[in-house]
């Protein structure tokens, strides 16, 4: 490994440390060092939790398919979840694998109030697509109870804060173990950075789906979310998300996961993640241009928000995320092998692009920009204010967000 591959691996295993609230500097002079993205920044301490489900025999990972399949999961409802009111209780999936095929679950938190809402949380932590991005993703070995520990108490779980919007909400928390952004469906062992690995993340989300929906099936609202990694995969799987759950309506919260046209990701990138995570068996099915090699993944979320007019969707970003631009860079690579730096000038481009070109006049898209390199919001004070006129705080875009407020709108630059 060169002297320059090493550094990037260095840097990029600081995507693990604890996040602050101190913004990051722009980071144009070289590759954008990758701010904290193990978890969204959400503190994994504190607060009960029932280690419920009991031991799961890991197995073995999935055999090779003999071919990759070519349509994706459905819902299937299964048995309710039982956990205690305003606790966490881990519950095991033996069959939603990380990819080191080892099975994971999920977390439920319901509401102590008795509250009808549920908000459904990705954990965010980085992508596995060659050596480099697999040596640095989350969770490489695996999440099970004893990684949960005691669950996240700060940002959107943190139940004693007046002004967090879901403070009484029911809470699903989903760890990140795929590797893939909750979209892959390919269970043919792939050698990277020396190791097998499957991508499932997408066939995961069906096996909780399975029983998250029936656990909550008098839920008047649900929103799902995530951050990062999480962000993306929130919106990768929100189309089969709202079909699970029928005629309860499903809206999208996604922070640091933007999707960009493919003026701004470029085509390399675009093939190397739709080839590695087999991509094309989990794209909506009514997308065709979805499989268009080079540019269908920028058209996924404009196909996904326009069968669903009557949903809200809201995208959390800095303008400059050095976490986002550091993966984006793979993209302007020969082979999408190394990052380059991704100029922070033309992140924000491809920020405005979205909000003003692509989705320029979808009234059920808005957006909350802040001027900084830092990365995910969720995790932060909700009274987190971006500019604006007037200023917005994080808190009052959400609410409004929630409540399809005629006053929610685009914030920020």
């Amino acid at each position: 490994m060169s002297l320059r591959a090493r550094l990037l691996v260095t840097l990029a295993s600081l995507a693990f440390a604890p996040v602050t609230l101190s913004a990051c500097g722009d980071d144009d002079g070289g590759t954008p060092p990758p701010s904290p993205i193990s978890d969204g920044g959400v503190d994994l301490g504190g607060g009960d939790v029932d280690l419920g489900g009991g031991d799961v025999d890991a197995g073995p990972p999935p055999a090779d398919a003999g071919g990759l399949p070519t349509t994706s999961p459905g819902y299937e409802p299964g048995a309710p979840i039982t956990a205690t009111a305003g606790a966490w209780t881990w519950v095991d999936f033996p069959d939603a694998r990380c990819q080191d095929g080892s099975p994971t679950g999920l977390a439920v938190n319901p509401s102590p109030t008795g509250s009808d809402r549920l908000v459904i949380y990705l954990e965010g932590g980085g992508a596995c697509f060659n050596d480099l991005t697999c040596s640095t993703v989350a969770n490489p070995n695996g999440f099970t109870a004893a990684n949960f520990g005691r669950g996240p108490r700060n940002g959107i779980y943190d139940r004693s804060d007046a002004t967090n919007p879901f403070r009484d909400w029911n809470i699903v928390y989903i760890p990140y173990c795929s590797g893939d952004i909750y979209a892959g469906n390919n269970p043919i062992p792939q050698r990277i950075a020396g190791v097998d690995k499957v991508f499932l993340g997408y066939v995961n989300m069906g096996h909780f789906l399975n029983r998250i929906v029936p656990t909550f099936a008098d839920a008047s609202m649900v929103v799902i979310t995530g951050s990062s990694a999480g962000g993306f995969g929130a919106a990768f799987n929100f189309d089969r998300t709202q079909a699970a759950f029928g005629d309860v309506p499903v809206h999208l919260l996604d922070d640091s996961g933007p999707i960009m046209s493919s003026t701004f990701l470029s085509a390399c990138l675009q093939d190397v993640l739709r080839d590695t995570w087999n991509l094309d068996a989990t794209l909506p099915p009514t997308c065709t241009e979805c499989r268009t090699r080079g540019t269908g993944l920028s058209n996924a979320l404009p196909h996904v928000i326009a069968r669903h007019p009557d949903r809200r969707f809201a995208l959390l970003s800095a303008t400059r995320d050095n976490v986002i631009r550091f993966f984006m860079g793979f993209g302007l690579s020969a082979s999408c092998s190394l990052p380059d730096n991704y100029p922070s000038a033309q992140f924000t481009e491809g920020l405005l692009d979205l909000r003003d070109d692509v989705l320029m006049d979808v009234p059920n898209f808005r957006t909350w920009y802040i001027t900084s390199a830092d990365h995910t919001w969720l995790n932060r004070d909700p009274a987190y204010t971006a500019p604006g006129t007037p200023p917005v705080p994080l808190r009052t875009f959400i609410q409004q967000f929630i409540d399809g407020d005629p006053a929610w709108n685009h914030v920020g630059p």
